[in-house]
């Protein structure tokens, strides 16, 4: 396999990027579209390391990027939007066609499914989706991880200085939440800003993914439980896909949840792989489809 780092200069920063790639060339390129904040950090050996199975299959190339704001990309994370995201996407897009790939996956995990979701444009050469353990509701998942935060304030100052709610309206109305010479509006210690919040709260992905109109897979991921001091593997299944979501299919597998922060730092995530891959080798045995649009605009 090859794997090339490289920085992109979109026009508006640089965005950096790792390519990783079969030795053979392939016309399948899956752009890869990561957690946010610190659960980014815990899956990126995860994402790389599977990255790395589909190349050594040899049957899809993976572009990682590091969002505006994020790891080795230019910019500050509360400069973060789904606007400027979408401009990234396009000119990676762009780019990857100049390299020889026309056939397109979009892959996200956690937060990276609703940052994907609200990026997309209207009409791009998006062939099939893969979202594994999607976090669609960023509001929600926001006001609850600021949990942390109002900790980390009695801790700081002895008192809580500004609940989650106040936060939140400080920052829709001027910018930020500002206390004692400290910034409160961050999760993990990552800012977001105003207008990337204000993009969030005017967000409406359906938790059902009914207005997906392209092949996609949801991997929903339960944890083993535990028995005696030793994790115990649940057995896979296979939901049935409503009538209304032919197009997408849910599989339910056994893992460690490798987003979050805990003592054993997960490698590799096997059971989602071999759901992954196996919904992806069915995908190409079967008729390919053209360019096709991400939304059927009379459901979205």
């Amino acid at each position: 396999m090859n794997i090339e780092n490289f920085f992109h200069d979109t026009g508006n920063g640089r965005i950096f990027c790792t390519l990783i790639s079969p030795q053979n060339p392939t016309e399948e390129c899956v752009i890869y579209f990561a957690p946010l904040f610190e659960e980014r950090m815990w899956a990126q050996r995860i994402a790389f390391n599977f990255a790395r199975d589909m190349a050594a299959k040899g049957s899809h190339a993976t572009l990682v990027f590091d969002y505006h704001g994020y790891g080795e990309s230019d910019g500050n994370a509360e400069d973060f939007t789904l606007a400027r995201c979408r401009d990234d996407v396009i000119s990676l897009h762009v780019l990857m066609q100049t390299r020889g790939y026309s056939r397109f996956v979009w892959w996200g995990i956690r937060t990276g499914c609703a940052i994907a979701l609200g990026t997309i444009p209207a009409h791009a050469p998006i062939n099939s989706f893969i979202l594994w353990a999607p976090v669609l509701g960023l509001k929600d998942y926001i006001y609850e991880s600021l949990r942390a935060n109002i900790a980390a304030q009695m801790m700081l100052f002895k008192k809580v200085m500004a609940k989650r709610d106040i936060i939140l309206a400080e920052l829709v109305q001027y910018g930020q939440c500002f206390r004692d010479g400290y910034v409160l509006n961050h999760v993990d210690g990552y800012r977001f800003g105003g207008i990337f919040y204000q993009e969030i709260l005017n967000m409406n992905h359906s938790k059902d993914l009914s207005y997906l109109a392209f092949p996609s897979l949801v991997v929903e991921v339960i944890p083993p439980r535990a028995e005696k001091g030793k994790l115990m593997a649940r057995t896979e299944s296979t939901a049935e896909t409503a009538p209304a979501q032919q197009n997408i299919q849910y599989r339910k597998v056994s893992e460690r949840e490798f987003w979050l922060i805990g003592r054993d730092y997960s490698q590799r995530a096997e059971s989602v792989y071999r759901a992954t891959l196996e919904w992806l080798d069915a995908q190409a045995s079967g008729s390919k489809t053209g360019e096709a649009s991400l939304w059927n605009r009379s459901e979205r």
